[in-house]
């Protein structure tokens, strides 16, 4: 799927200790036959879920199911995945969401928030690339949480209101981009080149 890379590990050095011969992986990265990622560059996730937090996914595309599967593979301890469509959502609770929400229907922030005991999640991931679902993201997660988004906004943010959920609850908002526009990739590249 475009820049979306899936296979198996067919060797792994002496070094490391992460991966063995047979291991399934993900990532994305440059269209090509074959790629070698580096343990340094396995532990540079932008959400970076652990065990035991509360995630929510908005948007539930192929992509997306996958950070469903990745966050409960994670050890997650709730997962709330949004989306407009039943079958995703469906599919979402089949891959480890706990509670899926139809964004035409609820108040998600507000259900999200009450789920949690008013706490919110620790980590929302906003991958529609529509304002309204990035707002939603924003007022889900708890006070000074993280927002990731993994998507690309066009036209006005109208929907997106920064003086609510961004002014007070002083979230981290971070942009996810494939490794191959990273900064920290282009200079690796860059040093490399330079050695």
């Amino acid at each position: 799927m475009g820049n979306t890379t899936i296979g198996a590990v067919s060797e792994a050095g002496d070094d490391v200790d992460q991966f063995i011969a047979g291991d399934q992986v993900y990532a994305h990265l440059p269209i090509r036959e074959t790629h070698t990622v580096s343990e340094e560059g396995r532990r540079e996730r932008d959400a970076n879920v652990r065990i035991g937090e509360r995630v929510a996914v908005f948007g539930l595309g192929a992509i997306r199911l996958m950070i469903v599967q990745l966050a409960a593979m994670s050890a997650a301890q709730q997962i709330f995945a949004v989306d407009p469509l039943p079958n995703r959502r469906n599919l979402a609770e089949t891959f480890g969401a706990g509670c899926s929400l139809d964004p035409a229907s609820c108040d998600v922030g507000l259900q999200i928030k009450k789920a949690t005991g008013l706490r919110g999640v620790d980590v929302a991931i906003e991958a529609r690339g529509l304002y309204a679902a990035l707002r939603e993201a924003m007022r889900s997660i708890h006070h000074s949480g993280l927002v990731v988004t993994v998507s690309c906004y066009s036209g006005g943010g109208t929907a997106l209101r920064l003086g609510e959920e961004w002014y007070h609850a002083r979230l981290t908002m971070r942009s996810s981009m494939p490794v191959s526009s990273s900064q920290s990739y282009l200079s690796s590249k860059r040093m490399k080149a330079i050695v």
